[in-house]
């Protein structure tokens, strides 16, 4: 089973481009790498689509975060798990968390992410050109 969560590419770019990711990830710090990356990144899900024999759900996230419950039940229902309220309250959680985002794991789920990139609009040309047709860095 894959889970797949579509964001809107600016916005997944560009939080992408704030968040400090350990070694190994140069490409984050470049807005024509990280469109060019991530059109990649559509065409390896398309590829994944067309070959695997595998159920796919694609959650968007805009979707998820505005309503979460009926997304998130119907994440769990797609893996075959019992529903527990908890899945409602990821923040309250104690488990250790090994991501970039650690702090943003420790939080209640919130919206203000979404379309985030319109404030930085005037800062995004090489990003978009890169998403919309390659003419990024290559």
């Amino acid at each position: 089973r894959i889970i797949h969560c579509r964001r809107d590419p600016v916005d997944t770019c560009l939080a992408c481009y704030f968040t400090n990711f350990t070694s190994g990830n140069p490409f984050t710090h470049d807005l024509a790498h990280l469109g060019d990356y991530h059109r990649q990144k559509d065409r390896l899900m398309d590829h994944w689509r067309a070959v695997l024999d595998l159920p796919m759900l694609e959650v968007t996230y805009e979707d998820l975060v505005a309503d979460p419950e009926p997304h998130i039940r119907g994440i769990i229902d797609f893996c075959g798990l019992d529903w527990d309220d908890a899945c409602l309250r990821p923040h309250e959680s104690n488990r250790y968390v090994s991501t970039a985002s650690y702090q943003q794991v420790r939080q209640p789920i919130y919206t203000t992410a979404v379309s985030r990139a319109r404030r930085y609009d005037e800062f995004l040309g090489p990003l978009r050109a890169a998403l919309a047709d390659g003419s990024g860095a290559g």
